[in-house]
């Protein structure tokens, strides 16, 4: 018995606790247009402020700014029309209000709910179907009609909207704090180029681009499509022969660069033959050294171009 009335005496001075507060009743002010007021909390439904458009060029480049507008009409409070996107709540517009929702950027669903409907489920109500680009202002038309519920939602463009807005109230209350954490956005690399084709001509060099390493007659195998060309060309036809020519660069004396321009012209020929089918007797080779340079050999990149095989396909 003395652990219930310690309860009942815990309930009592609770009740009175309450009651000093003013909590006990509910009161609401008086002025049902723009302010609310329980107890000695009160706040303001509507803001002063004009609107004004935010600047969307600064927002993240995976967002765009939404504004909802609802004209100013006689529709009561049941009236007030609760937006959702994706099923997440905005806000619950009233009449002669706009508001705005900065969100993703994409398709979204927007649905519209009465208050009056009394559901917490805003997922398979009237809902309508929008792309929102990036970093962009979107104005967004909703009214609910007062006879029949249904809700109207439409996009405007700005300069009807800016018009209709100049009329409007920020609503400040009954909005979603809620800040959504939208999907960074994915640059697509671009593709890479295609390889360029060698274009193969009968009595015409052609500049293979096989190039080599200092000092090296080993062909690498980033080349091998431009050998592949010179090879489907002379399997196209059969009565011609190639004249494979090997360059080097400046470096190094010129007995010992002539003989490695003729090994790297043999290192192509090689592949024809082994790689291709080429018939042996259908290549020549032949060796200039540093006699013919295409760049200068004043510099690193010059010196690479030089190191290079040529090769000039004719009718036998």
């Amino acid at each position: 018995m003395k652990g219930i009335t310690k309860i009942k005496t815990g309930l009592l001075a609770s009740s009175i606790f309450i009651g000093m507060l003013g909590l006990g009743q509910v009161a609401v002010a008086a002025d049902q247009s723009s302010a609310r007021q329980v107890a000695h909390i009160g706040w303001q439904k509507s803001g002063n402020t004009p609107f004004q458009a935010l600047n969307a060029a600064n927002l993240p480049a995976n967002e765009a700014n939404l504004v909802f507008i609802r004209p100013l009409d006689n529709d009561g409070l049941q009236t007030s029309a609760n937006i959702a996107i994706d099923g997440r709540f905005q806000v619950s517009l009233q009449p002669g209000h706009y508001s705005q929702v900065r969100y993703c950027s994409g398709q979204h669903n927007i649905t519209v709910v009465p208050t009056g409907a009394k559901t917490n489920d805003l997922t398979n109500a009237y809902s309508h179907l929008i792309d929102f680009a990036p970093q962009q202002n979107h104005y967004i038309f909703v009214d609910i009609d007062d006879a029949t519920g249904a809700p109207t939602l439409s996009k405007l463009d700005e300069e009807y909207a800016q018009n209709l807005l100049s009329t409007q109230t920020q609503q400040t209350h009954q909005i979603s704090r809620v800040v959504r954490d939208c999907p960074a956005v994915v640059v697509e690399q671009p593709a890479p180029e295609p390889e360029p084709v060698v274009k193969v001509e009968i009595d015409k060099p052609i500049n293979l681009e096989v190039l080599f390493e200092f000092d090296k007659a080993v062909v690498q195998p980033v080349f091998n499509a431009r050998i592949e060309a010179v090879a489907d060309f002379m399997n196209k036809y059969p009565e011609t022969a190639t004249v494979i020519e090997g360059h080097t660069d400046s470096v190094g004396n010129d007995s010992y660069n002539m003989k490695l321009s003729q090994r790297r012209a043999e290192a192509v020929k090689q592949e024809l033959v082994t790689k291709y089918g080429i018939a042996p007797n259908r290549l020549r080779t032949v060796g200039y050294g540093e006699t013919r340079p295409v760049d200068t050999n004043a510099t690193a990149e010059g010196r690479a171009n030089n190191r290079r095989v040529v090769a000039t396909v004719s009718a036998q």
